[in-house]
């Protein structure tokens, strides 16, 4: 039988979404801290990441989850100073670090004011001593999906799309203006779990191209994220999902 692409999530709004997302994230938070004593996530940056922030920093995730065993990463950043508007980590620090007891040494954000190539170096090294070994798996990785398909900063056409064996390269944004340092594939597909976040309709385009694609879609950042051994979640809203077939009001998937 056909290995399932992903794991279909389905909420009526945005808010609902991100209250299932922290749910799961709570819940495989205690299944991993019961196995290995630790938890290690990778966050992301952008508008769907920032409420599902929210949320866990709120009740009942808040009190219920064991902060004190988390290690938390980020899969991109952009290379911009800490405290910048743009910064990934100063999303994650004002929604959410700043609001649970996760201890400062297990914050472990990319040094986005270095020069890129640094920092990506860095980083890598970074993840390879907390994770250990030669193969660093993730419980979580957390992606938002950008309307052209990029995940990350993994965007079409990226050189870095094709290493077979770095962990973290430094890119640039389409428009050449913005260095930013992310996560590869390979760092990406070895995580126990994904997970891809969607709210708005903006997103239903390229969710129906992942699913149904056209001649060239496979090519598509999002469309290579194939955890090798652990599992992809979709979370997405109804109007994100407007375009994928067969699905009805509050149906859930595994396609």
């Amino acid at each position: 039988m056909k290995k399932p692409m992903f794991e279909l999530h389905l909420a009526s709004t945005a808010g609902e979404n991100a209250r299932a997302a922290a749910r799961f994230i709570a819940e495989l938070s205690d299944q991993c801290i019961e196995k290995s004593g630790r938890f290690a996530i990778a966050f992301s940056g952008g508008n769907s990441p920032a409420r599902l922030y929210a949320a866990l920093a709120a009740a009942p995730f808040a009190e219920r989850i064991d902060w004190v065993k988390w290690h938390v990463f980020w899969s991109d950043e952009r290379c911009v100073p800490s405290d910048h508007s743009q910064s990934n980590y100063k999303l994650a620090l004002e929604l959410l670090l700043r609001h649970v007891p996760i201890p400062a040494a297990q914050v472990h954000p990319a040094k986005g004011e270095w020069m890129p190539n640094a920092a990506a170096n860095a980083y890598e090294e970074e993840i390879a001593k907390v994770l250990g070994g030669d193969k660093p798996t993730f419980d979580l990785v957390l992606l938002g999906i950008g309307e052209d398909g990029h995940i990350a900063s993994l965007f079409p056409g990226s050189e870095a799309l094709h290493t077979k064996t770095r962990l973290v390269l430094a890119t640039l944004s389409p428009d050449k203006k913005l260095h930013r340092v992310t996560f590869t594939l390979p760092l990406i597909n070895a995580a126990r779990n994904v997970i891809l976040i969607a709210n708005d309709a903006s997103k239903a385009a390229i969710l129906h191209r992942l699913v149904a694609p056209r001649q060239g879609d496979s090519r598509l950042p999002a469309a290579m994220v194939k955890p090798k051994t652990g599992k992809l979640h979709w979370f997405v809203t109804e109007e994100a999902a407007a375009q994928l077939p067969g699905m009805g009001r509050s149906q859930k998937s595994h396609m």
